[in-house]
């Protein structure tokens, strides 16, 4: 590259850098376009993590540009999984969480006919003292795609279900580290590996391609 293409190329990156900065801000006072704030809706934030506590006992780092939690963490006691007074799942929905702007955020069309269940990071049943801790657990800040059948609804159960049975043998309970991952894979073409991944969604929701709980 010559020395005149390079300054081309660096004031080419500036001035989209200036363009983005000045619609970021542009968008929180209402005064970015429509076609600016395309721009920035399928890019990172400036701080593409943002962390929410939901309840006591349990928080999400939300990563804004998969639209699923990067990571979620928990504090599972014998208190936590003991059922409480009139608290029923079925009185908990899966709605977004308004703490995440409308830009970055999950909605439930995203999951609708996708194939996929809405999967819990931080299980329901994990906390169910309250049916404010249950309802909390259910903001898709907290969920991510998963296979239903086979997956979610089993070998993953499972997994939580050990938990849950894990901590009546430890008194000041469990921290449980739980969140996504995308695995590269062989591609037999050329032999060479790739990080890929679906999306769904009117918001491109990530679907990983593995999942930890630790």
């Amino acid at each position: 590259m010559s020395y005149v293409q390079g300054i081309g190329t660096l004031a080419a990156g500036v001035a989209l850098g200036v363009l983005a900065t000045s619609t970021y801000f542009r968008l929180w006072d209402g005064r970015a376009s429509a076609n600016e704030g395309a721009l920035l809706r399928f890019s990172p934030d400036f701080t593409t993590q943002v962390i929410r506590r939901l309840d006591p006992n349990f928080a999400v780092c939300y990563d804004q540009r998969t639209r699923v939690p990067l990571w979620t963490l928990e504090h599972l006691t014998r208190e936590t999984i003991t059922m409480g007074k009139n608290v029923d799942r079925g009185n908990s929905i899966f709605r977004e969480d308004n703490r995440i702007h409308t830009f970055f955020r999950s909605t439930n069309q995203d999951y609708s006919g996708s194939g996929f269940d809405r999967g819990h990071m931080i299980p329901s049943a994990d906390h169910r003292s309250s049916q404010e801790s249950m309802n909390n657990t259910f903001f898709l800040s907290n969920i991510a795609p998963q296979v239903g059948k086979g997956f979610n609804r089993d070998k993953w159960a499972h997994l939580e279900r050990y938990a849950r049975a894990l901590v009546k043998h430890y008194i000041g309970g469990l921290w449980i580290l739980t969140g996504p991952l995308y695995l590269p894979r062989l591609d037999p073409t050329d032999n060479k590996l790739y990080v890929k991944y679906q999306v769904i969604g009117p918001n491109q929701v990530a679907v990983p391609t593995h999942f930890f709980k630790i």
